[in-house]
């Protein structure tokens, strides 16, 4: 009989007390795992939206200042391309052929910082004074830019590009084109500029600064989003499986995000689309910022752990607790 009344008073407790209390337990840790995700998801997300903004006003900054380098730099430009197409071009063979560096010279252009490119209809540069780039197809570099310098040979007319990032140097350079009369030639001037470099050179240290102050940022890079992306900075790889990242970034209008395991950590990849104004050329870059989110995992994990020994304790502790009253329904019978 006293058997049977403790039983029945070990279930009574079990229904009333531990059951109730075990579905709470279940229920809290569901619910501190839900909260835990979206405070570190807002967290992160208020980050790299704090990280976006501010390279936006960088670059906004970027091509306030260079747009005063422009005004200054364009009527020097235009009037080297009318001397080359109006006064050199008639009375030579060919600019194809013509001595570029001592037509530079003569005409008073800056030797260290300005460069004259002849390109034939194809899209070759067939003569140039900066030796490296003779010979080179321009059309290769994206249909982007093949469109566009087919469109400057049609134009007619002198056409000043805006500072843009040259994919080799990683340097700002601007570049003004003009075709010669009979169609044959595109005359191209390109300009570097300290001044240019200089704010370039903000950007590049405001992008290394991220990583250095703000805990699980990995790196923030910026992209010029040509056919083939390329970084601001000469040591950014970007891989290739994750291209089309960018270009769906730069199609949707819209953030893209990619999480990978690499060497047992969570590295969380975001593509943040933006747009650039008044380029004929590069109209589209996109921002890529890498976390690192291993930590988001190591605090969740000893959340787990707290409330798995909580739990434990808890139990262990009700548990002499059903004993306790077992031996005192013994007592009492």
């Amino acid at each position: 009989m006293a058997t049977i009344k403790k039983g029945i008073v070990i279930k009574k407790v079990f229904i009333s007390i531990f059951f109730p209390l075990l579905i709470t337990l279940i229920v809290l840790a569901f619910y501190n795992f839900y909260k835990f995700q979206d405070y570190t998801s807002f967290s992160n997300k208020s980050k790299n939206k704090d990280i976006f903004t501010e390279i936006v006003s960088a670059v906004e900054f970027q091509d306030l200042a260079l747009s005063m380098i422009e005004s200054e730099a364009e009527s020097r430009l235009k009037n080297y391309s009318d001397r080359l197409v109006n006064d050199f071009y008639p009375k030579l063979f060919g600019l194809h052929k013509a001595n570029l560096t001592y037509l530079r010279k003569i005409m008073g252009m800056d030797e260290a910082n300005e460069d004259i490119y002849i390109i034939d209809t194809l899209g070759v540069v067939v003569n140039t004074t900066f030796e490296k780039d003779k010979g080179i197809n321009l059309f290769q570099f994206g249909e982007k830019h093949k469109t566009m310098l087919k469109n400057m040979f049609t134009g007619g007319s002198f056409v000043s590009e805006r500072f843009t990032i040259e994919a080799s140097t990683k340097r700002l350079k601007k570049y003004c084109y003009q075709p010669t009369k009979d169609g044959k030639y595109l005359i191209e001037i390109g300009l570097y500029s300290k001044s240019a470099d200089e704010t370039v050179n903000f950007i590049k240290k405001r992008l290394a600064d991220f990583s250095k102050n703000n805990n699980g940022i990995v790196s923030v890079d910026f992209f010029i989003a040509a056919d083939t992306p390329f970084s601001l900075s000469k040591d950014v790889v970007l891989d290739n499986s994750h291209i089309e990242y960018i270009q769906k970034a730069i199609s949707t209008k819209d953030r893209q995000i990619l999480n990978i395991e690499v060497d047992n950590k969570i590295v969380n990849y975001e593509y943040i689309y933006v747009p650039l104004k008044n380029t004929y050329l590069y109209k589209d870059a996109v921002i890529r910022i890498i976390s690192n989110r291993t930590g988001d995992s190591f605090i969740f994990t000893n959340l787990v752990y707290s409330l798995v020994i909580f739990g434990s304790v808890f139990l262990f502790s009700l548990l002499i607790f059903l004993i306790q009253v077992a031996r005192y329904r013994d007592y009492q019978y």
